[in-house]
């Protein structure tokens, strides 16, 4: 969620008030570990209806969009590993995994087919192993 934040405040300050509705409960605990890490500005004043209170901005020179995925619902994500080799092929977010890397599935990765022989959520890691399939 943290990088989610950080590109929410890149185009418009956050509320933490407000923007909890958005981002849950956790929202200004979340953004001060982003204060802290030197990736969003906390700012104390009033905002442009006149309104009191906290408001947090990101003032990077490239907007951290770029690096949130946004198709991933967690931020835990699960390595797609040719068991051949030991290369990583793909990473996913964990939430889709269960559903994509389920064992047996046919995965295609850069024209090539994969057959996945097991996913192991715990370690967030699933082998596959190229193969022909029909």
């Amino acid at each position: 969620l943290q990088p989610h934040l950080a590109a929410a405040a890149f185009e418009l300050a956050l509320d933490p008030v407000g923007d909890a509705l958005y981002f849950g409960s956790d929202i200004q605990r979340l953004a001060d570990q982003l204060v802290a890490r030197g990736q969003l500005r906390r700012r104390t004043g009033r905002d442009r209806m006149g309104k009191r209170g906290v408001r947090y901005t990101c003032e990077a020179e490239n907007t951290p969009a770029r690096a949130v995925g946004i198709r991933d619902v967690t931020d835990e994500t699960v390595q797609l590993i040719n068991a051949t080799n030991g290369r990583i092929l793909e990473t996913m977010d964990a939430e889709a995994a269960p559903f994509k890397l389920y064992d047996g599935a046919v995965y295609m990765h850069q024209g090539r087919s994969y057959v996945v022989e097991d996913l192991n959520l715990k370690k967030l890691v699933a082998l596959a192993r190229k193969r022909k399939v029909n």
